[in-house]
């Protein structure tokens, strides 16, 4: 059966269908009435002890004084209680949390609804219809594209979120269940952003009320905008308009947002198709959570860890390198036998010469250890703790931890690449992660790989030998389900040549969309994000997108004469179109089109080392030459800090970007947040 005539098959199967939702999620509708609970999972990749001060560790970070609970389980309670405030109020008193459960230490990971990571580095994101039970094809009436794929996911978080970063803000300030709500609106009501437009790559906001880019403050209008464009000052959905708002201003219009390209038509509207909702007459500005049915019904339980713990937070802090570089990539390490992973949670970035990041989750009867690696792209040097794995110290929660980098005999490159199948229901599913290992400095015969998941035990270490070239694959099982492999999780490799390893953190990315729609829903708000423009042809086929932090052999003075360092994480990014052979990189074809990259920052990473926003370029590693190369960009946001590039063609093999920093230039308007 061919691909196009499944998906008819499939299509005319949900048209006879439409209106449907799971089982699981029915409710009776009742205009103004809560027609519509969730029950919901909440999973902390690490344990944190009972004496772990959440104010105390923030004041360790720099963070500045916070309203923060004592204990972070306590304070991501009190997140949850305003989320359910925000929701009831949103949704117009139609839609609330019910049972909520908290877990620790990565139980119950693969079936949570919010996975929290410990990062401190990880923007919050979000699988656009994650919910769904089991991937289900999805045909908008209003518009002309090709059918998307939801698919079973979650909302992946940070340990916090300011609005800045994830290094300082707690969940239960508004910035944190404001950024709650708008993930839940893409994840568990199928809507997508509405803060850019997918043909230009340009920053645009929905709006019917004006958006002044110059102005302090409210930059949308609390009662009338939408929460999908800007959920800082926004409040409620977008309800009004046959046709999208529009305006004589361009950052005004709705339209080309990829709410409108995929769904064409507003977010009430969008989620009536899923839900037993009534549209509102109008929006309402007298509902009050506290005291109201939806309060009534929520109920928050915190599940207590098998082997409590006093204290996993441990003070951890890098000295500073003569390097232009200074962010580095921090992991915890619990070894298993023989010094092979047992797990592996990372911890983000890590600053040279700055405030202290508290490690998370530490074990110290387990002998945790700290793994710290950072590449000098200026001088093609690359930087590890520990020097010697032999004689690696364990992590002290009761005093400091100075750690100390060492540049490393071992040279690695690294790629990760997921291995996709078209199904015989025409929807992807990756069977595999191919891992590419590379020495560039010629000096190892052996590695030992080892696949890692967040919030769960690694893989037994498997023995890769070669002439200073490595590959192995991963697989997983056929199944039907898009985990394993873990949307989140670790690479591991050691060296038994140096005895020197290399950790990588990847995340799976959904498809390359959201413009390219004939594929699996993105994952949204991201550090990396890859769209097609409407106006280009698909590939055809479902697509999965890979990225992970960029590991190359780099020459010294790779860099532009203008661009003085890399600003945090360089990305390999690996988007890879089904077939029945495991898949093909976008690019092996010619015909494949180009694609947009859309980087995400820090503000709190860009502070901590000193850069400016309008320093920010993007850049395109030429692996072929070894050097960076300064990208056309094609819009930026300082208000969500994201920069895009002009879309580039990909050669099959992935690619490299990063954000470069150069001379500071005239500052742009920035938006109080």
């Amino acid at each position: 059966m061919g691909q196009r005539l499944r998906r008819l098959l499939l299509l005319l199967a949900l048209l006879l269908c439409a209106g449907a939702v799971p089982a699981s999620m029915n409710g009776a509708a009742a205009p103004h009435k809560i027609a519509q609970v969730f029950d919901l999972t909440i999973s902390l990749e690490w344990q944190p002890g009972s004496e772990d001060r959440l104010p105390d560790d923030l004041a360790l970070a720099g963070c500045p004084a916070t309203t923060a609970k004592e204990l972070f389980v306590d304070d991501l309670a009190a997140s949850v209680y305003e989320s359910a405030a925000y929701l009831y109020y949103f949704s117009e008193g139609q839609m609330a949390l019910r049972n909520v459960a908290i877990y620790t230490g990565g139980e119950n990971w693969d079936t949570a609804d919010i996975r929290i990571l410990a990062s401190n580095s990880y923007r919050p994101t979000a699988f656009v219809g994650g919910i769904v039970d089991t991937p289900t094809l999805y045909f908008s009436l209003t518009t002309s594209v090709t059918p998307t794929v939801f698919a079973p996911a979650a909302i992946l978080l940070g340990r916090l979120w300011s609005g800045r970063g994830a290094l300082c803000g707690p969940w239960s300030a508004p910035a944190g269940w404001r950024t709650i709500g708008h993930e839940w609106g893409h994840y568990a009501l199928y809507l997508y952003d509405e803060y850019f437009d997918i043909e230009m790559g340009a920053e645009q906001y929905c709006t019917t009320t004006g958006l002044d880019l110059s102005a302090s403050s409210p930059v949308l209008n609390s009662l009338v905008d939408s929460l999908m464009a800007y959920h800082y000052t926004a409040d409620k959905l977008w309800l009004t308009g046959d046709a999208p708002p529009r305006s004589t201003r361009p950052a005004w219009s709705c339209a080309n947002t990829p709410q409108l390209h995929v769904h064409g038509a507003t977010d009430w509207e969008t989620i009536a198709r899923f839900y037993p909702v009534s549209l509102p007459a109008a929006l309402r500005s007298d509902l009050v959570f506290a005291g109201s049915p939806a309060e009534a019904l929520l109920n928050i339980s915190v599940a207590a860890p098998a082997t409590p713990r006093e204290d996993t937070s441990a003070e951890v802090r890098l000295e500073r390198l003569p390097i232009r570089e200074r962010g580095a990539q921090a992991y915890l390490f619990r070894p298993g036998a023989d010094g092979a992973p047992l797990r592996i949670i990372g911890q983000g970035q890590l600053v040279a010469g700055g405030a202290a990041l508290p490690f998370w989750g530490v074990f110290e009867e387990n002998k945790d250890r700290a793994a710290v690696f950072m590449q000098d792209f200026d001088g093609g040097k690359r930087y590890a703790f520990p020097a010697n794995l032999d004689a690696a110290p364990p992590l002290d929660v009761t005093a400091a931890n100075t750690i100390s980098l060492a540049a490393t005999i071992w040279q690695p490159a690294l790629s990760i690449t997921p291995v996709v199948f078209e199904t015989e229901s025409g929807i992807s599913e990756i069977g595999g992660l191919r891992v590419d290992l590379k020495d560039c400095a010629s000096t190892t015969k052996s590695v030992k790989l080892s696949y890692c998941p967040a919030g769960s035990d690694c893989s037994e270490p498997v023995l890769v030998s070669g002439d200073n070239s490595f590959t192995h694959t991963f697989w997983f099982p056929l199944d039907g389900k898009d985990e394993p492999p873990a949307l989140h999780g670790y690479i591991y490799a050691r060296s038994l040549d140096t005895s020197e390893e290399l950790i990588s953190w990847y995340q799976i990315g959904g498809g390359v969309g959201p413009a390219h729609t004939d594929t699996h829903a993105p994952l949204v708000d991201g550090l990396v994000q890859v769209d097609l423009a409407p106006s280009q042809a698909g590939a055809g086929a479902d697509s999965r997108l890979l990225f992970s932090p960029a590991q190359v052999c780099s020459a010294p003075a790779s860099l532009p004469p203008d661009v003085l360092g890399i600003a945090g994480t360089p990305f390999n990014i690996q988007p890879v179109i089904a077939n029945f052979n495991g898949g093909q990189g976008w690019g092996s074809n010619p015909a494949d089109p180009p694609l947009r990259v859309r980087l995400g920052y820090s503000e709190d990473l860009l502070d901590r080392l000193g850069i400016g926003e309008e320093q920010l370029v993007i850049l395109g590693f030429d692996d072929g030459q070894g050097v960076w190369q300064i990208l056309p960009e094609a819009g930026r946001s300082t208000v969500l800090d994201w920069i895009a590039a002009d879309p580039q063609r990909f050669n099959g093999e992935g690619a490299i970007y990063a954000l470069g920093y150069a001379r500071a230039r005239v500052a742009l308007p920035l938006i109080m947040r």
